[in-house]
C-alpha cells in the first residue's frame, strides 16, 4: 500500500530494502486478515492482487469483505461477469475506481481493475468485447510522474491459441513503457514442460518480460488435476519485493499477488 512515503522516499532506503520470497499465511484466516499480514509492513510499495473472480456480482459481499481496508492498491479481475448494461455503481469498490473491459457474446468473461482512486490512470489498450479471443485491459497509471503499464489478461480455456495475440499487443506496447506489470488467468499451466508452456515462456522473453516464480498450483478444479494457470509478468524481476499466492473465496483460483519496491519507480 502506498502512503506519503511512496512519493518521497529516500534513494538509500531503496538500496537497503530486501526482496523476499513468497509470503507464507495462515490459511485459517479470512482473505482480508491475509492481505493485512502480506501488506501492513511495505507501505511504500505498489501492491497489486489478481483474482479470477467467476462473477464480480456474485461475489460482491467477499469483493468488500476482502479489500475494503485499501492495503491493496490495484486488484486485477479476470472472469468479472459483467455486461455493459451492469453499470459500474452496482459493484462499488470504496476508494477504488473501475476500469472494465467486457465480453459482450454469451455470458461468463470480461476482465477489469480496480485502481485506488489516488492513481491516475488512462485506458491504452483493450481486447474486442468478443468470444472466443485472448480479453485484456491494459492501463497507464502514473505514480511520482512515471508511466507504468499495467495489465490484465485471460483466456478462455487450455485449448485457445491466443499466443500471436498477444504477441502482437505486447510487442505494441511494452517498448514504450520502462515499468510493465501484467497479471491473469492465463490457461496455460506452467507445471508442465509442454508445449503451450514453452511457447509462452519465449513469448514473453522476447518482448523483455519475466514472468514471476509461482511455484505452487494456482488453479484446484474438483477431479482435475492442479495447474498454474494464474500468472504475473514484470519488465524487471529485481524490483519485485515479494510474491505469492493466498486461498480465496471467489473461486477455484488462488489469489497471486506481487508487491514491487517503490523506490525503483520512483528513482529509477
Amino acid at each position: 500500500m502506498m502512503n506519503d512515503d511512496f512519493f518521497t522516499g529516500s534513494s538509500d532506503e531503496f538500496e537497503s530494502a530486501e526482496h523476499s520470497c513468497n509470503t507464507s499465511v495462515s490459511d485459517s484466516e479470512t482473505l482480508a486478515d491475509k492481505l493485512f499480514q502480506a501488506f501492513l509492513n511495505q507501505k511504500n510499495f505498489l501492491s497489486l492482487v489478481h483474482v479470477n473472480a467467476q462473477s464480480i456480482l456474485a461475489h460482491y459481499s467477499e469483493l468488500l469483505t476482502s479489500f475494503s481496508t485499501g492495503i491493496v492498491d490495484c486488484i486485477l479481475i479476470s472472469e468479472t461477469w459483467l455486461k455493459p448494461s451492469i453499470p459500474s455503481t452496482s459493484c462499488p469498490l470504496p476508494g477504488y475506481q473501475l476500469f472494465r473491459n467486457d465480453r459482450t457474446e454469451r455470458g461468463g468473461g470480461g476482465v477489469g481493475i480496480f485502481l485506488r482512486s489516488c492513481i491516475p490512470a488512462t485506458v491504452v489498450c483493450c481486447s474486442p468485447s468478443l468470444l472466443g479471443t485472448l480479453e485484456y485491459l491494459f492501463l497507464e497509471i502514473i505514480i511520482n510522474h512515471r508511466k507504468i503499464l499495467l495489465g490484465v489478461l485471460y483466456s478462455p480455456n487450455d485449448k485457445f491459441n491466443y499466443f500471436k495475440q498477444l504477441e502482437d499487443v505486447l510487442e505494441g506496447l511494452v517498448p514504450n513503457y520502462e515499468h510493465v506489470i501484467c497479471m491473469g488467468d492465463l490457461n496455460t499451466c506452467l507445471l508442465k514442460n509442454d508445449n503451450r508452456a514453452q511457447t509462452l515462456h519465449t513469448l514473453t522473453s522476447s518482448v523483455n518480460l519475466h514472468i514471476v516464480p509461482m511455484t505452487d498450483p494456482t488453479h484446484y478444479f474438483p477431479n482435475c488435476r492442479p495447474s498454474l494457470i494464474d500468472l504475473a509478468f514484470v519488465s524487471n524481476p529485481n524490483f519485485v519485493s515479494s510474491h505469492g499466492q493466498m486461498t480465496s473465496p471467489f473461486s477455484y483460483h488462488d489469489l497471486i499477488f506481487v508487491t514491487i519496491l517503490s523506490k525503483w519507480i520512483c528513482n529509477a
